[in-house]
């Protein structure tokens, strides 16, 4: 058995931000595993998490491909406590092409709508911007 190489932790104490941290190496399988691993981890309230993705330390040659095909997952309703808003942070800007994003970095999916931002800051910025996330 092979480790997933994504990190799950919780950014807040409250337990309102959960992050899914890729490490050189992770493919589209280790991020459906850990995917898997995040619905045990909510909490049993309702609407209060914000998901997010993670992938400004991963240090490798490729993104893996079929970003299109995957990107979906991104907002996909884990859990009842998602609040249906993710925030993907450090994705390629080739990457990012490929999502026709709106104007905010955005895309909605059926179960929501994700941001794509390039780093920290600007993910907090978002964080901020949504009282209480």
């Amino acid at each position: 058995m092979t480790a997933i190489r994504f990190q799950l932790t919780w950014d807040t104490p409250h337990k309102t931000r959960l992050r899914l941290t890729a490490q050189s190496g992770w493919t589209w399988k280790d991020y459906h595993a850990v995917s898997q691993v995040a619905i045990y981890a909510m909490p049993p309230t309702p609407q209060q998490v914000v998901l997010v993705l993670d992938f400004s330390h991963v240090r490798q040659d490729r993104f893996p491909s079929g970003i299109r095909a995957h990107a979906r997952t991104f907002g996909k309703r884990l859990s009842p406590a998602w609040m249906g808003v993710t925030v993907v942070i450090g994705l390629p800007l080739e990457q990012q092409q490929q999502l026709g994003l709106g104007a905010e970095g955005d895309f909605s999916t059926a179960d929501g709508v994700v941001y794509c931002v390039e780093d920290e800051a600007q993910a907090q910025m978002l964080f901020t911007r949504w009282v209480g996330a």
